[in-house]
């Protein structure tokens, strides 16, 4: 009867009406104030169901309107390790996958998020909450939904872990491996770079002999090889992961000095192509099992940042060197490490008193 609806006047309100039927089959009615606004509305909306025609005459259940969304809306503006990880905080919302649209609700949302509290950091379920809520905001941009239970829902709390570093034993096992065993030998150079430079594994990856300056003993990071499948090179995310390193260690300068001449990538395998993230990370778990430690590779550039703060570096220069867009991430992450002046302090101070009462 009312097909892509109807806009009329009703003088009982005395506003404009646009009289629908939605995706369900039941009648809708807007109000607007002038006869444009409904009209403008009722295009609008006849825009928006062609756009969602793959779902049928129905709304979209939650996991087929976030994949949508991915696809659609996220894909075309991010990067392929931001749109990666999008995918894999999507994967994570199972529970409610099957929920339409507009069925899903704050208590359902607070419930999953609960389920994960054991299972996964405080940083994931975060990444799950921002891809729900701006999954929803896009759907009541596109008026097909009016509510957004995500409003219903408790922020997540962030607890930042405590930083990794590798002690010294465990950094003397690791490298006895890499020296001895023939089977990982051939990743000693690439450890022991990401172990004195804080450089991330993945701007190591990417690195080729255009970006090593011997002569001024720096590194100019440039691209990052992404953690997915095949080859795929970025820039950095900030300005600042543009950034040169310098090369503190003659070791790390002999090392680099003999692979500056490779022909493309510094590290390579026997074929002369870049590491694989997923090779590279099979191999360091068994070189942990050897060395008889548990850590992640990421650790290697937390073990740098920690050491420099505490020998004195300022945090501007190891923000710097880490490519942190902001000095107070380095501050938040590695703070603990800057050594404490609580003693200088007092011994000021006392000196000051002690001063001062004897000129009295």
């Amino acid at each position: 009867m009312y097909g892509d609806g109807s806009v009329y006047f009703s003088t009982s309100k005395q506003k404009w009406i646009y009289d629908f039927i939605d995706g369900e089959g039941k009648r809708r009615r807007k109000t607007c104030s002038t006869e444009r606004d409904a009209k403008a509305l009722k295009k609008e909306l006849r825009s928006q169901k062609n756009d969602i025609k793959l779902f049928g005459n129905r709304l979209p259940t939650v996991g087929e309107w976030v994949l949508e969304f991915l696809n659609t809306y996220q894909k075309p503006k991010l990067r392929a390790t931001s749109f990666n990880r999008q995918r894999q905080s999507a994967a994570k919302i199972s529970a409610i996958a099957g929920i339409s649209l507009d069925k899903l609700t704050g208590t359902d949302i607070q419930s999953l998020y609960n389920s994960y509290t054991d299972s996964l950091s405080s940083s994931s379920i975060k990444k799950i909450h921002q891809l729900l809520f701006a999954a929803y905001k896009k759907a009541i941009a596109l008026r097909m939904v009016e509510y957004n239970p995500m409003s219903a829902v408790e922020p997540v709390k962030m607890i930042t872990k405590k930083i990794e570093i590798f002690t010294f034993s465990e950094i003397l096992r690791l490298f006895r491996v890499l020296r001895r065993d023939r089977h990982y030998k051939k990743y000693h150079d690439i450890f022991y770079i990401a172990l004195t430079t804080g450089c991330r594994i993945g701007e190591l990856l990417a690195l080729k002999s255009d970006n090593i300056d011997i002569r001024s003993r720096e590194i100019h990071i440039e691209y990052s090889k992404a953690n997915i499948k095949g080859s795929s090179f970025t820039k950095p995310k900030t300005k600042s992961g543009d950034r040169l390193i310098p090369i503190i260690f003659n070791k790390s300068l002999l090392i680099l000095s003999k692979l500056e001449n490779n022909p493309g990538f510094i590290f390579t395998t026997s074929t002369g192509t870049a590491y694989s993230y997923q090779n590279l990370h099979k191999a360091w778990l068994k070189i942990c099992e050897l060395a008889k430690t548990n850590k992640t590779i990421h650790v290697f550039r937390h073990t740098f940042c920690t050491v420099a703060l505490a020998r004195g570096i300022p945090l501007l220069e190891v923000s710097r060197i880490a490519g942190h867009a902001d000095a107070s991430t380095t501050l938040k992450m590695y703070g603990h490490a800057i050594p404490g002046y609580n003693k200088k302090i007092i011994k000021m101070f006392s000196k000051q008193r002690a001063d001062n009462i004897t000129k009295k």
